[in-house]
């Protein structure tokens, strides 16, 4: 009998358009609500961005959760999004205005409630933030290979993972951790009439 996926998104929003796009190296805003159709007894959150590289995926991690994110309050953050229309443009990467700013301007994963160590539990509804200040992965991934389709990963980890058996678990071994789930977008990145990279970030949910 096949398994029904650990996360259930309830809703999902992504600070752009739709079939907008943005440079690259901008900001990334994203909120969800979820709900597990299973406990995870150590949860942690981690962005990464997947890029095909010549047959193998490259994984860049851009964000992880630390136990300390979890069971403090973080400074209150706020954030401002200014999308323009897109103006009619023959490629489908036509220029739009993203903007979005912290106090810090630092990137952030941000859980509701707040875990205190607790495990993730079916029947709840949670909310998870993600504020990435720049996606900034053409240090690792060569340009050449940015320019096709990647996947930026809101993987969901239980810490605890290593201790079950193998069948308890949907996911992949990452150390002693077990990856129980995801939420994938699709990224399109191409360029523009300037030549400047610019991403279009999918909703799984459209």
């Amino acid at each position: 009998m096949e398994q029904k996926p650990l996360i259930e998104v309830r809703t999902l929003t992504v600070d752009q358009a739709e079939g907008s796009s943005a440079p690259l190296t901008a900001p990334l805003h994203i909120r969800l609500q979820y709900s597990v159709g299973r406990t995870v007894q150590a949860p942690q959150w981690r962005v990464v961005y997947e890029a095909d590289i010549a047959y193998k995926r490259a994984a860049v991690p851009l964000l992880t959760s630390s136990s300390s994110l979890f069971s403090l309050p973080l400074p209150s953050t706020s954030i401002s999004t200014s999308l323009a229309t897109p103006s009619a443009s023959p490629s489908c990467f036509s220029t739009s205005s993203t903007t979005a700013t912290a106090k810090d301007s630092a990137s952030f994963l941000r859980h509701t409630p707040i875990l205190n160590g607790a495990a993730l539990l079916p029947g709840e509804l949670y909310e998870l933030e993600v504020y990435l200040h720049t996606i900034d992965v053409l240090s690792v991934v060569p340009e050449t290979f940015l320019l096709q389709v990647s996947l930026l990963r809101l993987a969901l980890f239980d810490t605890t993972a290593s201790d079950h058996h193998d069948d308890e678990s949907d996911g992949k071994q990452n150390g002693n951790d077990r990856e129980v789930g995801s939420v994938n977008f699709v990224v399109q990145v191409g360029k523009n009439e300037e030549g400047m990279l610019m991403r279009l970030v999918m909703n799984p949910m459209k």
